[in-house]
């Protein structure tokens, strides 16, 4: 930043953990960019916004939900993103 205001092509990533429960938690990442071909975005809407849900369902077993939302790249001009949803198990090792 420059005075406090973004300098044209900087990047930041906001990072929140929210606790939903005792054995549930989501992971939300807001990717901005600035540069000029998301000049539409600016650094008022991020480019990737990115939740992650993730369930403990074992004592050594998690399961997690992501929704991935992209800036479409088809039309940059305005703001308008594009879906992306996935699941899966992991396992908690020592």
């Amino acid at each position: 930043t420059s005075n406090g205001k973004p300098n044209a092509g900087t990047a930041r990533r906001v990072v929140n953990i929210d606790k939903i429960s005792d054995h549930k938690f989501k992971v939300k990442i807001e990717f901005y960019n600035n540069a000029a071909m998301f000049r539409a975005y600016g650094d008022m809407y991020p480019v990737t916004i990115t939740e992650k849900t993730f369930t403990l369902v074992e004592p050594d077993k998690m399961t997690w939900r992501s929704n991935i939302k992209m800036a479409d790249y088809k039309n940059l001009n305005v703001v308008s993103y594009t879906n992306k949803s996935e699941n899966g198990t992991t396992e908690i090792c020592e």
